[in-house]
């Protein structure tokens, strides 16, 4: 039977150390040459035990990186929303149109003109453009909206969502069936 492995109070205020510092349980292993299985047994005989569980962390990570991506699709949305503001804006601002042509000696020459307004064309974009960036604002704002529960449908939610639910599943299935029969 082997030894049982030891460590001394210098050596676990080390691996306390280590695994504060978000040392991994292999690395401490290796740094005190013992196997991992070993290492885990070691950890959690301490008192207070150390544990080498990472799913609290990687909780975390998760929870920061949502945040972080929220964040950057907020900021996204606000930027969009001025940039369409900046479009509505402009269709009705007076424009400079450059254009290249020909000049009277016959070469390229760049010409420029003043309008009141832009084309009914130009406006028709400006719109569109407007309006995509509207859409996208819109999309931004309900992945980050609560999603409601059934309970807060009412009760003509609740029977909607369970026939919108029964007939998913029904063209699902429909759909493997023809999958399966070619």
């Amino acid at each position: 039977m082997a030894a049982k492995v030891q460590l001394t109070p210098e050596q676990i205020a080390e691996l306390r150390e280590m695994h504060a510092r978000g040392v991994s349980r292999n690395d401490c292993a290796d740094h005190f040459g013992v196997a991992r299985m070993t290492m885990t047994r070691l950890s959690a005989r301490l008192e207070p035990p150390i544990s080498w569980d990472q799913r609290e962390y990687l909780r975390a990570a998760v929870e920061h990186r949502a945040l972080t991506a929220a964040e950057k699709r907020a900021e996204l949305a606000a930027a969009s929303l001025d940039e369409a503001a900046a479009l509505v804006a402009d269709i009705r601002k007076p424009q400079t149109i450059v254009q290249l042509g020909t000049g009277s000696d016959g070469g390229s020459e760049w010409f420029e003109r003043k309008i009141s307004k832009p084309s009914p064309r130009d406006q028709k974009d400006l719109a569109q453009a407007a309006s995509i960036l509207a859409n996208m604002i819109l999309k931004l704002k309900e992945f980050d909206a609560p999603k409601p529960d059934a309970e807060s449908l009412g009760p003509l939610g609740a029977f909607l969502a369970d026939g919108l639910g029964r007939a998913y599943t029904a063209i699902q299935e429909e759909r493997e069936q023809e999958d399966v029969d070619g």
